[in-house]
């Protein structure tokens, strides 16, 4: 699942512009941990990936589908 996620989430970040730390400042997170998840190099708990879908204004669907 991680490396699917992980593109659909640079993809989304890169539609907004939006740089790893404007994406960890939205979510409250560490910038090292949400580089992390956008590099797969680990995953988000299903409580990060609502609040991410929140941040990117997508559905958690969009994100995890098939990943």
């Amino acid at each position: 699942m991680t490396s699917k996620l992980a593109a659909r989430l640079s993809r989304e970040m890169k539609k907004r512009d939006m740089s790893y730390a404007e994406f960890a400042e939205f979510l409250g997170v560490p910038k090292t941990q949400a580089y992390d998840w956008v590099q797969g190099l680990h995953s988000p708990n299903l409580k990060s990936i609502r609040r991410i879908a929140e941040t990117l204004e997508c559905d958690i669907a969009d994100l995890i589908e098939a990943a």
